[in-house]
């Protein structure tokens, strides 16, 4: 996605030179846009050819159909379009030479990915004097000027849509309201993997064989029609070579990968002249005189071997249920919670055009064990029933062991004689004069969490437990917590899998706790409770998050009535 300013007539430039102007065609020959989304109709353009004069108007923030003023904006300086753009893959965008049938194929699928994203437009809720909020509503209305274009700068075949929505929609009382934005770009994966579903739809309906197109990792990117030959593909990215270049030469001289911006300035100045005096059947024939005799022979047969009157069904509530569960094992390993968009963009990258999106939507609504938890309608946030039922036994599990035990060591006094630890003696006597199960510590870096630890070891050793144990759920946190003095520490892994548990009654300390995953967490208490273990929970859950789904430190701090202890001046580095 793009942002386009009004600054200096950039917007009009924008359209003339970029938009309607192919990166090969004469003076003459334009490409013609067409306003698209539901606000189209309030403008009456529904369908209707661009023109300079009508995207000018957007452009200075004017109705072109009242010729008033159309926002409260008043700045003529901020973003007036935001470019959205669906680029087809290279074996679709060279087989359309031969088969203009692809074009529309195209057409299709970007007219789809924009219809979820425009479901997703929205408008800041404002209070008081202008104060913005967290809350959005959404629209689900814009309008916008499509451009199909066939060729690169390099004049490759490549086939892709700019999409350029205007920075207007209309909120519920029917004012004309600046687009917030912010949720159709989170969906742009989804919108993505949306446009390259049903384009690998309509070339399976078109009679082509697919198949996967991978990343360097191995991760399935989107569908190449079958029997494009790579040297060809290889033949027209000619522009993705130029940018490459440039882009090695800028590690070279810096040491470094550029950023995102300095990547789009990359790909500005490596832009060619136009052709301007070129036409589309010329520029055809140069490309296709690129080929050798050997090269265009396998085209023309992957073209040939097309049945025209093949057709699939995708709407199988079976493959869309299969291409769900294949993505929550993906989309929760790492989170357990997730807007709904996430969820399909991976079900549809499971199958790329096998699956209906309708169908898909239905399926995954219908699926009892993916919760709803509400959010916007359109997108809630969605959980598995799994991870939902793992948050609820960790918070009844803990609050149920609460006043079961009697205090540990009540005469113990720590750190006597330091006026400076006095914070850290007051946590240690609270925690000993515990009568529950689990407690939690929580300490921000700096603090003296390590000799807390050490003081609190000497102060249940005090009270006659000599079991006591301190694990840490990475192998690198349980390396610090040797070197600090705890020489038997482990990871909570091995903790866990042991055959050869602590005897009952031990004290159980798991430091760094933030690290922990939910799955972690419901064993750690299953296993405490089962063995009639006291457990502390040490981090900083502000610190540290899982790596495996679900934040179980931060469920028990924000969600559970566990007992917290908490450290927070920082001691470390100061001159007593």
């Amino acid at each position: 996605m793009t942002k386009i300013k009004a600054v200096n007539g950039a917007g009009k430039a924008f359209y003339a030179n970029h938009l309607a102007a192919n990166d090969y065609y004469s003076e003459d020959e334009k490409v013609s846009g067409i306003w698209q989304g539901k606000m189209a109709h309030e403008f009456l353009l529904m369908n209707k050819e661009v023109d300079t004069e009508t995207f000018s108007l957007f452009q200075r923030n004017i109705d072109p159909l009242r010729a008033v003023k159309l926002t409260q904006r008043t700045v003529m300086t901020g973003v007036r379009f935001f470019d959205f753009q669906c680029a087809a893959p290279k074996s679709v965008s060279v087989m359309s030479l031969w088969d203009e049938r692809l074009i529309e194929a195209h057409k299709t699928a970007v007219a789809e990915a924009m219809t979820e994203l425009e479901k997703l437009a929205a408008v800041r809720v404002r209070k008081g004097d202008n104060v913005r909020t967290n809350n959005l509503d959404i629209t689900g209305e814009i309008v916008y000027a499509s451009f199909t274009h066939d060729a690169s700068r390099a004049l490759d075949p490549q086939l892709h849509t700019h999409n350029v929505v205007v920075n207007v929609t209309k909120d519920s009382e029917g004012k004309y309201k600046a687009l917030e934005s912010l949720e159709m770009c989170r969906a742009i994966r989804y919108a993505g993997k949306v446009y390259h579903n049903r384009l690998a739809q309509e070339c399976r309906g078109l009679g082509y064989k697919l198949k996967d197109h991978r990343d360097e990792k191995g991760n399935i990117v989107w569908k190449d029609i079958e029997g494009v030959p790579e040297d060809v593909m290889e033949l027209f990215s000619k522009r993705r070579q130029q940018i490459e270049k440039e882009e090695a030469k800028f590690i070279e001289e810096h040491g470094r990968k550029p950023t995102l911006t300095e990547n789009n300035y990359l790909s500005v100045s490596t832009r060619s002249v136009k052709m301007k005096n070129s036409t589309k059947e010329k520029v055809r024939e140069y490309q296709i005189g690129q080929l050798n005799e050997e090269q265009h022979e396998a085209l023309e047969k992957v073209l040939r071997s097309a049945h025209r009157d093949r057709w699939i069904i995708f709407h199988n509530p079976e493959i869309a249920e299969k291409s769900l569960r294949q993505a929550l094992s993906l989309v929760y390993e790492r989170e357990s919670v997730v807007k709904l968009d996430k969820v399909l963009a991976e079900a549809l990258n499971q199958n790329l055009g096998m699956v209906n999106l309708e169908t898909l939507k239905n399926t995954a609504a219908s699926m009892p064990e993916l919760r709803n938890l509400g959010g916007l309608e359109v997108n809630p946030w969605v959980s598995p029933e799994e991870v939902i039922e793992r948050e609820i036994y960790t918070v009844e599990a803990v609050e149920e062991q609460k006043d079961i035990f009697e205090e540990i060591a009540p005469d113990f006094k720590a750190f006597p004689d330091e006026t400076t630890r006095e914070k850290q003696a007051e946590l240690i006597h609270g925690i000993l004069n515990s009568k529950d199960r689990f407690n939690l510590f929580r300490g921000v870096a700096g603090a003296g969490k390590t000799s807390t630890l050490q003081e609190l070891c000497r102060g249940l050793r005090s009270g006659g437990l000599e079991s006591i144990h301190l694990i840490a759920p990475t192998n690198s946190a349980a390396d610090v917590l040797k070197q600090e003095g705890f020489e038997q520490s482990q990871t909570v892994a091995a903790f866990l899998l042991s055959s050869q548990k602590p005897p009952a009654g031990s004290y159980v300390i798991i430091d760094e706790s933030g690290l922990n995953s939910l799955r972690e967490g419901v064993e750690l208490v299953k296993t405490a409770r089962a063995n009639n273990y006291r457990v502390l929970f040490v981090g900083d859950a502000r610190q540290h998050t899982a790596v495996e789904s679900g934040d179980f430190f931060r469920l028990l701090e924000d969600h559970s009535k566990i007992e917290r202890f908490s450290l927070s001046d920082i001691y470390r580095q100061q001159n007593e």
